[in-house]
Order: C-alpha cells, then structure tokens, then sequence
C-alpha cells in the first residue's frame, strides 16, 4: 500500500502548500452516513486531512492491539 500513495504525497504536498487560506476556508456539503470521518460541511482543509484520518483509522483497526488505541472518529 505504501508503494501505491507514495508518487501522490509530493504532489498533494504541492497543492495544499500552494493553496490560499481562503480556499482552505471553503466548504461543502458532505453525506455524514458515507463515513464516520465526514461531517455535515467540511472545509477544504478537512478534504486533504480526511485520507490520512481514514488511512490511519483502517490500519489500527488492522493492527494487533485494543480499541482505546484507536483513534478518534
């Protein structure tokens, strides 16, 4: 998996750099029952954050150890 997101991370970087505080400010609407991570409107900012969230969210759940070191939803 990691071999597989490895090319996007420079390029995501790029993007979220380049990107103004206005536009991290924007928001949209998102379907709450899709995901746990979604909220009724997220910012742009929330959009790049929420596959690192939802990554880190589906290797704890597949890593040995108890729920409490999960993270939050």
């Amino acid at each position: 998996m990691r071999s597989s997101i490895a090319p996007l991370r420079p390029y995501l970087s790029r993007r979220l750099d380049a990107e103004p505080d206005v536009e991290l400010a924007r928001t949209m609407y998102f379907p709450v029952r899709w995901d746990p991570f979604f909220k009724d409107a997220m910012t742009l900012e929330d959009v790049y954050r929420y596959p690192t969230r939802h990554f880190d969210f589906h290797r704890a759940q597949l890593t040995l150890g108890t729920p409490s070191s999960w993270p939050e939803a």
